[in-house]
């Protein structure tokens, strides 16, 4: 499933709480509701800030249970994985366990539903 274009979603609001994993690990958690929008990121690699289609995953008080009750997905390699599946099933719930492989803008992500 491709991407919506950045001119057809809107801004998210902050505050922002990015999805950030080491290389070479995993993460599961099972998303209640999301969100499309647009956000600007500031790569920590010294690229220059750019403008993204992002995906705000909200999730349960298990998973997450410090404010803000969500997780913002910037990754282009990880948000047309998730999306297929949480469209699929209304917009949730759905358990996922992802694993980063390496890091930076190289890093790519397995994304597996969990029943």
């Amino acid at each position: 499933m491709p991407l919506p274009s950045l001119q057809s979603v809107d801004p998210l609001p902050g505050p922002f709480e990015i999805l950030d994993m080491p290389g070479n690990s995993s993460r599961e958690f099972t998303v209640v509701k999301h969100q499309v929008g647009r956000m600007t990121i500031h790569p920590r690699d010294g690229r220059p800030p750019r403008e993204i289609v992002a995906l705000r995953c909200f999730v349960t008080k298990d998973d997450k249970p410090l404010y803000p009750d969500y997780w913002d997905c910037t990754a282009q390699t990880l948000v047309p994985q998730l999306l297929p599946y949480l469209e699929a099933a209304g917009g949730g719930p759905v358990r996922f366990k992802i694993t980063k492989f390496g890091q930076g803008p190289t890093a790519r992500f397995s994304v597996v539903k969990q029943a």
